[in-house]
């Protein structure tokens, strides 16, 4: 009876295991089926405009002097670099940089140091591939963007600094500083991150140690990271762009006169927090979920771990960072990084959770917390085939037919006729916005601005 005991024990971890794993990499084939479908899906004017700027970053303009464009740089330096490894001759698979990051960010969930066993790693890291799998084409987060690339960013220095930080684990310095750089490079993103980075980061210290020493050890490796990422970004604008136009056209128009233009107001940004069953506003309403189950269930694991009243607030104050990541208060597409982050605080925080009461004897939590995991997805992914797809409108059984698209060279009569009236060099200016006919018609934009 002992022997057949232990044999079944044996079977049932086994099984546990199994079930784990298969979660894993279900996730994991979601994940990369929904990043394939996006690499030939539907373009986006915004998107056009930074392969377009690329194109003329490579053919020697510089950005904010030859090319004015008011999205911060690193979407430029990123799409420089896919060019550089790939060529230039359809960059439609630029996309590929946010597929790249958004798998960097689920290794940095999965391998954070408030993840204390094997198979929370491996279920946080299938739930955030899975949630993100089921928001990827609604949400724009397979366009070559700043949204989804802000959103990596943000993942790895919440995963690897800052939630360790409010639940009282230990965090190498090397890790402190990957942290930094990453919220560093998240503002030069888009500035309008900043605010958000700054609480985030002062959140993590704030919860770091006791005194102002254990304070200090963490903030030093935090601001070499971020200082020597904002250094490369300097040095790359000082080569390939010009640091005064990326002050006053990122920085100063955006915030002087654009804001004007997107409803950046505190009535929109509150407003943004109250859901609604619009078809256009279901991913949005997840994020929102995303976030506040995150938060309760870090609350939950501080009380329950007896952490300190400090522990408490230091959350509490990185719940507002998170807030500001969608300082815009926009309820579609617009909302990528806080999407993105509200899903890896989620998947750092359920798993945890749910094995918390987990004994060594007992594989039972295992398959109950992987079975909820599978479930979490799979209610995600039927719950949001209601929703459509924010920046196009398209429904579901829109999106299934779209036919592939690509941003080479068009051979129909409009763009045949502009190239046999312009040399490949020539440059030419599309009125109103319309950045893809420059890559359709194969001609670099005019110096300066290339659409009003």
């Amino acid at each position: 009876m002992v022997a057949e005991a232990r044999h079944a024990g044996r079977l049932l971890e086994y099984l546990s295991r199994i079930c784990v794993v298969g979660v894993a990499v279900g996730a994991l084939l979601f994940f990369l089926r929904r990043n394939w479908h996006g690499l030939s899906f539907l373009g986006f004017p915004d998107e056009a405009a930074h392969l377009v700027g690329a194109l003329a970053i490579h053919a020697g303009d510089k950005l904010y002097k030859d090319y004015i464009e008011e999205h911060g740089p690193i979407v430029y330096i990123l799409t420089q670099f896919y060019g550089f490894l790939c060529g230039w001759e359809d960059l439609i698979k630029a996309r590929l940089i946010s597929s790249v990051l958004g798998l960097f960010s689920v290794a940095a969930i999965a391998t954070s140091t408030c993840l204390e066993s094997f198979t929370a790693r491996l279920l946080a890291g299938a739930m955030s591939l899975g949630l993100l799998a089921s928001v990827w084409l609604l949400q724009g987060l397979y366009l070559d963007s700043y949204h989804p690339i802000a959103g990596a960013f943000l993942i790895v220095a919440l995963a690897w600094f800052v939630v360790p930080a409010w639940l009282g684990k230990q965090t190498a310095k090397w890790r402190i500083a990957v942290a930094g750089a990453c919220l560093a490079l998240a503002c030069f993103t888009a500035y309008s991150f900043l605010p958000s980075t700054l609480v985030l980061a002062l959140s993590a210290i704030w919860a770091v140690g006791p005194n102002l020493r254990e304070m200090r050890l963490a903030a030093v490796p935090l601001m070499l990271g971020a200082a020597l990422a904002a250094l490369g970004v300097l040095a790359w604008l000082a080569l390939f762009g010009d640091i005064v136009g990326f002050l006053v056209f990122h920085i100063l128009i955006n915030q002087r006169d654009y804001a004007k233009y997107i409803g950046f107001t505190v009535s929109n940004f509150l407003h943004s927090f109250l859901p609604s069953w619009a078809p256009a506003m279901l991913v949005h309403d997840f994020a929102l979920i995303c976030g506040a189950v995150a938060f309760m269930v870090f609350l939950l694991l501080v009380v329950l771990r007896g952490r300190s009243l400090k522990n408490l607030g230091a959350i509490l104050l990185g719940a507002c960072g998170v807030a500001l990541l969608n300082a815009r208060g926009s309820t579609i597409f617009q909302d990528g990084a806080f999407l993105m982050a509200t899903i890896g605080l989620v998947s750092l925080a359920v798993p945890p959770l749910l094995l918390s009461w987990r004994t060594a004897s007992s594989p039972w939590f295992d398959l109950v917390a992987a079975a909820l995991v599978a479930s979490v997805i799979t209610v995600v992914e039927l719950v949001e085939r209601h929703a459509v797809a924010t920046p196009s409108g398209y429904t579901r059984a829109q999106m299934l037919a779209v036919p592939p698209e690509s941003y080479r060279p068009w051979d129909t009569p409009m763009y045949r006729e502009i190239r046999s009236l312009t040399s490949s060099s020539e440059r030419i200016l599309v009125l109103v916005y319309s950045p893809t006919i420059y890559l359709f018609a194969g001609r670099p934009p005019m110096q300066k601005y290339r659409g009003y």
